[in-house]
């Protein structure tokens, strides 16, 4: 069905409506942008003109965004959804296109102004532009850490910090920082999109009550933090041991191995130094001989005294030095000038 109305105003022109295809009607003048403005939850943009643009045949149908923005608004927009809420329409008495945002989407209140291009609706020809406003009402942007949070771990606990119950993020999150902060050094430890915060014993390699510092800024410029504290039990010393005879024939030359033991958690790839020497009469001619290759050590034969003992003493320690503190090991090895002895 369709009627034919005559217009003679100094806009003269001519307007049908069809009921059936619900097309878009213009009611005697070019339909302006009025305002751009986030939904308070964030997730949301209302585009708002000051008359209708299109009919209720046409609401709730999400489609690109492409017809409508012009493409450095489509930059902000990214991959988000374009369609007509008949309800906001009501409400206002205009027309309001809404843009469900994408989780790409970069746009931020009073910062970028976006552009409806020319003959985006039948009611207008030219292009118009806007700034997005914030929200009527900011949500409250509130951290949460999970009450099942444990306040203090051992030494070889993976220690997990979760604040996914946080509100008024929305799910447009610009940006999570976690901060670590042990005897007043602070670290940035993860920046990015999780509200989760995972450390294994290796990333904190150290004793103590150590200060988790978590903030959060969203899209819509609102931000919180919050501070959590958590003190890691010692991790238990390691214990090495020297792998060579009590007793040992002058005329050759004597080899030994030192070992290392540590708790489950003491890492693969921890590296230890190992720093072996003699403790006797001739501690300089033995040592200065001494040849150490990892942890083996060797010494010439002819250097040590048929009838003397010998004490070795070895400190292992780990690169980093805190990680697994120090260990020390002695042992005492008698020279004898012909056959070994079995004890």
């Amino acid at each position: 069905k369709k009627v034919m109305l005559s217009y003679t105003d100094n806009a003269a022109l001519l307007l049908i409506c069809s009921s059936i295809l619900y097309s878009v009607c213009v009611y005697g003048q070019q339909c302006q942008l009025t305002q751009i403005q986030f939904s308070d939850n964030g997730e949301q943009l209302y585009v708002k003109f000051n008359a209708k643009v299109v009919t209720t045949g046409l609401v709730d149908v999400a489609s690109s965004c492409d017809p409508y923005f012009d493409v450095l608004s489509m930059q902000y927009l990214s991959d988000s959804l374009c369609y007509f809420d008949g309800a906001i329409e009501n409400i206002a008495a205009t027309s309001a296109l809404i843009v469900q945002l994408s989780n790409t989407a970069t746009v931020q209140p009073n910062f970028e102004s976006l552009t409806i291009v020319a003959n985006a609706f039948a009611c207008s020809n030219v292009s118009q532009t806007a700034l997005v406003e914030a929200p009527a009402n900011n949500p409250d942007t509130k951290i949460i850490i999970d009450d099942t949070v444990p306040t203090t771990i051992g030494s070889c606990d993976v220690f997990v910090i979760s604040a996914n119950a946080s509100t008024g993020m929305t799910y447009r999150v610009y940006s999570w920082i976690w901060t670590l902060r042990f005897d007043d050094i602070e670290t940035t430890f993860q920046t990015g999109q999780d509200s989760q915060l995972i450390l294994h014993p290796i990333d904190i390699p150290f004793a103590g009550e150590i200060t988790i510092t978590v903030q959060v800024s969203t899209y819509l410029f609102t931000q919180d933090l919050e501070i959590f504290k958590v003190t890691k039990s010692e991790l238990p010393s390691p214990t090495v041991s020297i792998l060579g005879p009590s007793q040992w024939i002058y005329s050759e030359p004597l080899t030994f191995f030192v070992q290392l033991s540590h708790t489950a958690c003491a890492f693969d790839d921890t590296l230890y130094i190992f720093d072996i020497h003699c403790e006797c009469i001739d501690d300089a001619l033995v040592n200065a001989a001494m040849v150490q290759n990892a942890n083996q050590f060797y010494i010439p034969s002819g250097l040590m005294s048929v009838g003397a003992s010998y004490t070795f003493t070895c400190d292992a320690s780990s690169d980093t030095g805190a990680l697994v503190g120090t260990a020390s090991s002695a042992r005492t090895i008698n020279i004898v000038s012909g056959s070994i002895i079995a004890s």
